[in-house]
């Protein structure tokens, strides 16, 4: 009767490879769970990669400044200041600098709350390379100039016609002699706003000042470069740890694996910029991964190994015919060849089955002192079949045995003989077979 160990197995080297898989996530299992929630970042459709100190979707609040957040709006990423929306083109980590556009002025010049471009002094500010364009909106319309450096539009605004302008001038007094009538007029406005437009889009206004030129300059957006931390940032990441921001001190944090430190996860802001120091922390953590992901492939081994061999044992009937099936017992009352093989299995492949099986008996031994270290599982396999030792047969019950009487039954287990893949003798569990 054929055994159908080999698809059995591949159960288990399924269950080996979803044990490597997640090892990563098990082997940092226990660091500070800040620690591991700073580690994301946030991707929103081209934009990738974002982290500090922004903070949104997978990034809690404790990741980034209060004022940061952001959200993704059909794959859109967004940031709200201030009451006013802002679509994100773009952000540069090396100069810290925020590429955004109004979403209110997204289709027309016209929006439906006429509001000031915000910003954050102590947090946001723009960069050189902003420009601001000024609009003025329910202008009358007597006494309406015909400046071409004063472009009209017309505007409808929640149901209500009126009559805007703008103009790139930021001193009007620089139009000549019609500046004072320009300044008057345009007093007589109902609202004004500015807005910041790049200096190339700028440039583009002054040399064709139309409300098409002025919606395509807006909606290339403009800058603004943060200042939070970025130095204390630098230090936490050179340590090894994560940027944050404690909201209970209204402060920097470097979250580190083990708990959160005011700027390091070094004992100072010195050592932690030493690269020696760096590549320390490093390797550590590189051991400790290694130890954690050794560990688990033992336990995953000696599991399946273990339950192999108790799949053997069940089938076969008893603990003995495993024995006996596994060497080929060149007796009458046992089976000659093991039956479990299929056509075309190769010598090679049968002895590691045969190792598998005999380090599996040993692996379920009823008595812990008879079970192998792990270590000792790696020898057992690295070395020849004839090398390893018939383990003894496990009892039922498990007798305390004095360490005198362990020591002499381990030392007198026999080996497998290197002539004919035979046994050179057995132990007193023999009659069992």
């Amino acid at each position: 009767m054929q055994h159908h160990l080999f698809p059995t197995m591949s159960w288990f080297i399924v269950f080996l490879t979803i044990t490597f898989v997640h090892a990563p996530s098990s082997a940092f299992a226990n660091d500070d769970e800040r620690y591991v929630s700073c580690s994301n970042s946030f991707d929103c459709g081209d934009i990738k990669g974002v982290g500090y100190p922004f903070w949104g979707s997978n990034r809690p609040d404790y990741c980034g400044y209060p004022q940061l957040k952001l959200h993704c709006s059909d794959q859109d990423l967004e940031i709200t200041i201030e009451k006013l929306t802002y679509k994100v083109l773009g952000i540069d980590n090396q100069t810290r600098t925020l590429s955004v556009a109004r979403t209110d002025y997204a289709e027309n010049i016209c929006p439906t709350l006429i509001l000031n471009t915000t910003w954050i002094p102590s947090l946001l500010n723009y960069t050189s390379d902003d420009q601001n364009i000024t609009i003025y909106y329910g202008c009358p319309t007597q006494g309406a100039p015909t400046s071409t450096a004063l472009p009209q539009f017309p505007c409808n605004i929640n149901a209500t016609e009126m009559t805007g302008y703008f103009t790139a001038f930021a001193n009007l007094s620089d139009l000549g002699s019609s500046s004072s009538n320009l300044t008057s007029y345009l007093a007589s406005c109902k609202d004004s706003i500015k807005v910041p437009v790049r200096e190339s889009a700028f440039q583009q206004i002054l040399s064709a000042p139309t409300a098409a030129q002025l919606l395509g300059g807006l909606n290339q957006g403009f800058g603004l470069k943060w200042n939070a931390s970025h130095n204390f940032c630098d230090t936490c990441q050179s340590s090894g740890g994560k940027c944050g921001y404690n909201q209970s001190t209204t402060a920097f944090t470097c979250y580190c694996k083990d708990q959160p430190q005011q700027f390091s996860c070094q004992q100072s802001p010195t050592d932690a910029q030493s690269p020696t120091n760096d590549q320390s922390s490093r390797s550590t953590r590189s051991r400790g991964l290694w130890i954690a992901l050794g560990t688990l492939a033992a336990v995953a081994v000696m599991m399946t190994f273990s339950i192999i061999t108790i799949y053997l044992t069940r089938r076969e009937g008893s603990f003995g015919a495993v024995i006996a099936m596994t060497f080929r017992l060149k007796k009458s009352q046992h089976v000659g060849e093991i039956s479990t093989f299929h056509e075309g299995i190769t010598e090679e492949e049968k002895e590691i089955v045969k190792k598998m099986i005999l380090v599996g008996l040993w692996c379920i031994q009823s008595m812990p002192s008879h079970r192998p270290s792990m270590t000792k599982v790696v020898e057992m396999f690295e070395g020849s079949l004839q090398s390893l030792q018939i383990p003894p047969r496990p009892s039922l019950s498990s007798p305390r045995r004095s360490a005198q009487d362990h020591s002499s039954n381990v030392s007198s287990l026999p080996c497998v003989s290197s002539q004919g893949g035979g046994v050179n003798t057995l132990s007193a569990d023999e009659s069992d077979l």
